[in-house]
């Protein structure tokens, strides 16, 4: 599996589709790149055709590796996390990206296609119509202690 920084590597700057380079520079293609690579898993269908169907349907097997984390006025996502938005007025699908480092209580960080851009490429928001996360499990909370031991 890639790391995060593997992955933006091959894809920053560039417009990807998922599944076979359908739906190419949509916000949900680069994510499901992202949760095949990264994560080892085969990205779901969303259940609703939009971006958002990842966090009200929360497909399987999702749930294996991330886990949901409603948005709150003081929380400040980790890099690496899922970004989530409803839908709004102008835009009935939402919107989802990967979360990047500097965030604050203000500003989301975040790599994103199809805000901006239908390239891959880091950009800047406000929480305006976030629902959540999907935060990454670790790995290391979910070994036994034996395991854990071995590790060391």
């Amino acid at each position: 599996m890639k790391t995060l920084e593997q992955f933006l590597s091959d894809y920053l700057g560039k417009s990807k589709g998922y599944p076979d380079d359908k739906y190419v520079g949509e916000c949900l293609s680069i994510v499901k790149i992202y949760i095949k690579e990264c994560f080892g898993i085969n990205p779901p269908a969303s259940g609703s055709g939009s971006a958002c169907g990842y966090w009200s349907n929360f497909p399987n097997p999702l749930g294996e590796v991330f886990e949901k984390i409603e948005d709150t006025p003081d929380l400040i996502p980790e890099k690496g996390w899922i970004a989530i938005w409803k839908p709004w007025s102008t835009n009935q699908w939402g919107h989802i990206a990967i979360v990047a480092d500097g965030c604050t209580t203000g500003t989301l960080k975040n790599w994103a296609q199809n805000w901006s851009s239908k390239t891959f490429q880091l950009e800047s928001n406000r929480y305006t119509n976030i629902i959540g996360f999907l935060k990454p499990k670790s790995i290391i909370n979910d070994m036994t202690d034996n395991e854990k031991t071995i590790l060391g």
